[in-house]
């Protein structure tokens, strides 16, 4: 059983570090797993190699994709087309790889066109809703309906995939559910987390963490991450601000701690401490974070999995968030954290409250809870189940 992983980068955004992890999984299970990016780290990570192609024509490719972001823009997500070949097809037709493993591949990785030419077994794991969608990575609305020509056009473009029998696998419930409701909804779908190392993501000393970071040892902290300030109301930061805001009014004490977004998260007449950390490349630095604050807020209205909940949890912090989220594949009611029912900035303070009164939760307990669904050898597992029933289903 030979695999090749096809993503924009291994570690530039969650999906392409959830897609590493896979691949990395698979390693460690003894499959011989390939992985085949357009952008790669400086880390040297076995069997990752580099697409080979020329650097001023990528950037014409990405510039017009720019171009098409601004004048269509979106409140829910950005745009991408898929549309300039770079006959990538052609190598993996004389390859001997058994199963192709998509992945995020905007950012033209392979356009629609090129996989339509593929003639090996196609899986494609969902890390958003772009593969089952028009030309966005979200639908807000969740009905998938066309906004614009240029969504409708791509979403015409992928319809033409249909012939090719393409597996999809959703990182969450969620996801998995809204395939079934797509253009793809009689393709075969399967529902596989994205994995976690149990083994790097684990409890520190909080004082030490804390230490590091240059956080007062007696606060308690809000930690949040990867807002994307200024851009989508997807993530809910307008309800994240106002649920602030009615806790600072009850006079109850706590700071905030926020990372991963390039501009500051600052909340209109708000006196509530704001330490902004800016983007984070460095695991080491995110761990320390998860283990320096009491509570993190996952305040996305869409989220496809949410892999900082599963990042904070094995940490030992609770995670507070929304309940029609890939989080319901994360989150457990008052044994790691909350979810909210209603998209309603009353209700989501009230579970921020909650973890601030009480602290009834022990680090190990919470960590305890997604301790073996999340790791490499349930996921990898999964994986391979499914690559064996594929691998023996005839085309």
């Amino acid at each position: 059983m030979k695999i090749l992983h096809i993503s924009f980068s291994d570690y530039i955004g969650g999906a392409s570090r959830a897609a590493l992890r896979i691949h990395q999984s698979l390693l460690k299970n003894k499959i011989n797993s390939n992985f085949l990016v357009a952008k790669k780290s400086s880390k040297n990570h076995k069997k990752v190699a580099q697409i080979n192609q020329n650097k001023a024509f990528y950037l014409i490719k990405i510039f017009l994709n720019k171009l098409f972001n601004f004048v269509f823009p979106n409140k829910t997500s950005i745009l991408s087309l898929n549309l300039f070949s770079n006959n990538i097809y052609k190598l993996i037709n004389q390859s001997n790889f058994d199963i192709i493993h998509l992945h995020w591949i905007n950012n033209e990785t392979i356009s629609l066109k090129d996989l339509s030419k593929i003639k090996k077994k196609i899986i494609w794991t969902c890390h958003d809703m772009w593969p089952f969608i028009g030309a966005y990575h979200y639908s807000f609305e969740n009905n998938m309906k066309s906004i614009n020509f240029i969504d409708k056009y791509i979403l015409e473009q992928k319809k033409k995939l249909k012939k090719k029998n393409i597996y999809f696998i959703g990182v969450s419930k969620w996801i998995q559910n809204s395939i079934k409701k797509s253009i793809f909804k009689s393709s075969k779908t399967f529902c596989v987390n994205n994995p976690i190392d149990k083994k790097f993501w684990k409890i520190q000393n909080k004082i030490k963490c804390r230490e590091k970071l240059k956080l007062n040892k007696n606060k308690f902290y809000i930690g949040l991450g990867n807002l994307e300030v200024g851009r989508f109301n997807r993530k809910g930061i307008d309800l994240l601000k106002d649920s602030i805001k009615i806790l600072e009014n009850k006079k109850i004490d706590f700071e905030i701690v926020e990372f991963g977004n390039k501009e500051k998260f600052t909340i209109e007449n708000c006196k509530i401490k704001i330490k902004s950390l800016g983007m984070i490349k460095d695991d080491r630095i995110l761990r320390n974070i998860y283990n320096s604050v009491d509570l993190f807020v996952l305040p996305s209205k869409i989220e496809a999995f949410g892999q900082v909940a599963s990042e904070s949890i094995l940490c030992g912090t609770p995670v507070v968030g929304f309940l029609n989220t890939g989080l319901k594949d994360i989150v457990k009611n008052r044994k790691n954290g909350l979810l909210v029912k209603s998209f309603s900035s009353i209700h989501l303070s009230k579970a921020i409250e909650f973890f601030l009164k009480k602290k009834y939760l022990t680090k190990k307990k919470v960590r305890y809870t997604i301790l073996k669904k999340f790791s490499y050898k349930t996921i990898a597992n999964n994986y391979i189940k499914i690559y064996r029933q594929i691998l023996n289903e005839k085309n």
